[in-house]
């Protein structure tokens, strides 16, 4: 797993790259934890470059959301390949995040 991170306007985006599952989620999580407590407020994840995401994945998501709405921020997901959009359906997440497109739709969105 691979993290990038990169601005557009005042919101941040972090690209996960590679697999999110029980070895890197705790990586995951770390990085996104410390950018929101750093003071990130509107933040985007890029699904485009994620292969795989398990159940521990997920959970990456949701403790996002809720940390970050917490904060009074905004949080968005963007460019998820179809095994991963597969996977928030059959998990009932589908219906807790709005994947769009791409990033500048995401960006847009929670600008």
């Amino acid at each position: 797993m691979e993290i990038a991170e990169s601005t557009i306007d005042k919101t941040t985006i972090v690209a996960l790259i590679g697999n999110l599952d029980s070895m890197t989620s705790g990586q995951a999580q770390g990085r996104i934890n410390g950018l929101i407590d750093g003071g990130v407020r509107s933040m985007v994840l890029d699904l485009g470059p994620l292969d795989y995401a398990s159940s521990a994945g997920l959970r990456v998501f949701l403790t996002t959301a809720k940390k970050i709405q917490s904060h009074g921020g905004k949080f968005a997901l963007s460019g998820a390949q179809e095994q991963i959009r597969e996977l928030f359906q059959i998990s009932g997440f589908g219906t807790l995040f709005s994947i769009f497109a791409s990033v500048d739709d995401a960006v847009a969105d929670i600008g």
